[in-house]
């Protein structure tokens, strides 16, 4: 249990630092549109560019009803607490801890790897690998190589997974008034 504190810690630590550097990026983003292009008057194919990469881009997106990334980390967060208070084996879901972090990251417009996913689902990497080929085989996630690296692949939710959590959150706030 006391591994596990750390880990939560270090899990925490990083989302502070991700929530700074997704601020300065931000608004260096702002910046150069302001200055450097003149707004997206003088230049639009350019700040197109940066508009529809940034993380604004995703809320744009009306179908989205998914709760914001930071209480997805707070949620996987939550679960995480409680299955040290009860014991992990009997609150074990890594497939839905997977797609919550792969949701939380398609907010936070982050890619995520093979190796950081099996971190994420809490089992053994065989175990976790394992989890993936079967949501890779319900069509819920999608393997993407890494153009740059060869040896590294990237997962991502399928359409038919965002649709489906979409639904899940909307029909927990319909039912259970919870508003994530």
């Amino acid at each position: 249990m006391l591994h596990q504190g750390r880990w939560e810690k270090r899990l925490d630590a990083l989302d502070r630092e991700v929530s700074t550097l997704r601020a300065v990026v931000e608004a260096q983003a702002d910046w150069i549109r302001r200055e450097l292009l003149g707004g997206t008057e003088n230049h639009p194919p350019i700040c197109k560019a940066i508009d529809s990469t940034g993380p604004a881009a995703l809320d744009r997106d009306a179908s989205n009803k998914l709760p914001d990334a930071r209480h997805l980390r707070l949620l996987i967060r939550q679960r995480r607490k409680r299955a040290s208070l009860f014991g992990a084996d009997l609150f074990s879901d890594p497939a839905w801890d997977m797609l919550l972090d792969l949701a939380a990251a398609r907010l936070e417009n982050e890619r995520v790897s093979v190796s950081s996913l099996c971190l994420a689902s809490g089992e053994p990497q065989t175990t976790a690998l394992r989890w993936i080929a079967m949501l890779q085989d319900a069509g819920l996630v999608a393997r993407r190589a890494d153009p740059l690296d060869g040896r590294r692949a990237y997962i991502e939710l399928t359409e038919k997974a965002i649709t489906a959590m979409d639904r899940h959150f909307e029909e927990a706030e319909v039912e259970f008034g919870m508003s994530c």
